[in-house]
């Protein structure tokens, strides 16, 4: 999450009483809705969802950091459009929830939610421009390949232990990225370490999937 996002709801946090340290009950309890409703002021109700939205953001961003990058600015423009009125801060904190709570479903892609899209996430992220039809089915098809190789040599045994197994799939995602011209020379290898350090997030799901 951006630091000045963080920092901003950090210090808002704070200054009502609320010790961002302390975790909230999670927003995708199946009692949250409950809890939060059985507190009696619309403020401290809006304050304990930001709370909890933002918790919920921070915990899972390493896992999808172009989704959760996007939560955490939709997070921001809530805060800043509705600040001090708490009732409609606080039912628009409640509808912001539940569509966080479905995490990033399956869209045209066609990519798996979970553990493709994302790495076009990042794709597009890095690449920094809208891509056009055919530039967007070429990132695709670049996923679905490269997701399947980091799958299979994540899964060598003590992946996460050798620097030089890693080394080795940071430059065969370079190659990859440039063979395939997907993006500029100079963001290849930034594009390489969150490719790896995704994989790392996701390898739970990449190996059983």
């Amino acid at each position: 999450m951006g630091n000045k996002v963080k920092q901003l709801i950090d210090e808002h946090i704070v200054a009502q009483g609320v010790d961002p340290k302390v975790p909230p009950i999670s927003i995708l309890d199946k009692d949250f809705e409950k809890e939060v409703g059985a507190v009696k002021s619309k403020k401290s109700q809006a304050l304990e969802m930001e709370h909890a939205v933002r918790f919920h953001i921070e915990k899972h961003y390493n896992e999808d950091p172009a989704f959760y990058k996007k939560l955490s600015e939709r997070l921001k423009e809530i805060l800043d459009a509705f600040r001090d009125n708490w009732e409609a801060l606080a039912e628009e904190l409640r509808k912001f929830i539940r569509e966080t709570r479905k995490g990033r479903e399956e869209d045209q892609t066609g990519l798996d939610p979970k553990t493709q899209a994302p790495f076009l996430g990042i794709l597009l992220d890095e690449y920094r421009k809208k891509p056009d039809e055919q530039k967007m089915k070429d990132f695709c098809e670049a996923v679905v390949d490269m997701v399947e190789h980091i799958r299979q040599e994540i899964r060598v045994v003590d992946f996460w232990r050798s620097r030089h197994a890693q080394d080795l799939l940071r430059t065969w995602i370079i190659n990859e990225v440039d063979d395939r011209n997907l993006i500029p020379f100079e963001k290849q290898e930034r594009l390489a370490d969150r490719f790896v350090e995704l994989a790392k997030a996701l390898h739970l799901r990449l190996i059983k999937s």
